[in-house]
């Protein structure tokens, strides 16, 4: 028999028998080398039906037509899949949380599948799609190892407030590429991210190293934190920014995409400009835009008198 019962510390504990386990209740329960570890696992075991409800969620917009496919999707469920598929997947993830197999084996498929929906289900879906479901607390900074760590700040100008006003271009850049590397090759570069994110000071690639090893002590909570404020700041210069980022670009070669406001960013387009501007000392990220984006309309500007010279050319030519 398996039982559910709360306690005062954020977890939850469940009673099999006469034992009782722990298991996470929040993000911060969790830490960034546990979550790597749990991304694995969820990468390789999850059952494939499972993985199409998470499409159909994620990925269909409207609240009409996902009701409507998720009740398509519950009509294919197979027996095989509700009695072997997802009973043996939430017995895995119960075993990484240290409830051994000979444990679980005496629950119901029922039990496990409700303990999996109730507690377990939002770690699953949000591990596979960096933080999906994580609501930003606003944390200014924490401390790692009595450590303390601030992220980038924000700056108050006149109603607006801007998103990590001195985040650096290089940070951006490397930040941005991390983050398509993390979906591409694999969440055990998040460490990577969070470091590059929270370097403080003048950038130093060693001391990003070393700081990524101890982020894997951080908890999870502080990891979706600093992704929720990059995607902030991201979905920011994109409508900020429109020159550069709705036009194409410029001569420098800026040319950057709103696939930005994604995080999946084609590397071969992307600005060889702003990473010329990172390799000077502390250079603001939103300086490099405004530069950018004036020059993008100086640009475009100049090709319309071309265009319109050329007309003329062809009119008296003729």
């Amino acid at each position: 028999m398996c039982e559910v019962a709360h306690n005062l510390y954020f977890m939850i504990d469940v009673n099999i028998g006469l034992n009782s386990y722990r298991l996470p209740l929040y993000w911060d329960n969790i830490t960034l080398q546990e979550g790597i570890e749990l991304h694995a696992l969820c990468s390789k075991s999850i059952p494939k039906k499972l993985s199409e409800k998470y499409d159909i969620i994620l990925n269909i917009k409207s609240r009409a037509d996902q009701v409507a496919e998720l009740e398509l999707w519950a009509k294919d469920v197979s027996e095989d899949y509700t009695e072997d598929q997802l009973p043996r997947f939430v017995k895995a993830l119960l075993n990484f949380w240290s409830i051994p197999y000979e444990v679980t084996d005496k629950c119901t498929n029922e039990s496990l599948i409700q303990i999996f929906v109730d507690y377990i289900e939002l770690f699953v879906i949000g591990i596979l799609n960096n933080g999906v479901g994580y609501h930003p607390l606003g944390i200014d900074g924490f401390k790692i190892d009595n450590k303390p760590v601030l992220f980038p700040e924000p700056k108050q100008i006149g109603e607006n407030t801007i998103p990590m006003y001195n985040l650096t271009t290089i940070q951006f850049c490397e930040c941005a590429d991390l983050i398509n590397l993390i979906n591409t090759q694999g969440f055990h570069l998040m460490p990577f991210f969070v470091s590059t994110l929270l370097q403080d000071g003048v950038y130093d690639e060693d001391v990003v190293l070393d700081n990524a090893k101890l982020f894997l002590n951080a908890p999870m909570n502080y990891v979706w934190e600093s992704v929720a404020k990059f995607n902030v700041f991201n979905d920011y210069v994109v409508n900020r920014f429109t020159n550069v980022f709705k036009s194409g670009g410029s001569k420098s070669g800026v040319k950057l995409s709103n696939s930005w406001r994604k995080f999946i960013i084609d590397i071969h387009t992307k600005s060889n400009y702003l990473y010329e501007l990172s390799a000077i000392e502390n250079s603001r990220i939103l300086h490099t835009l405004e530069v950018s984006d004036r020059e993008s309309e100086v640009i475009e500007y100049q090709n319309k008198l071309n265009e319109e010279h050329l007309k003329k050319s062809k009119k008296w030519s003729t």
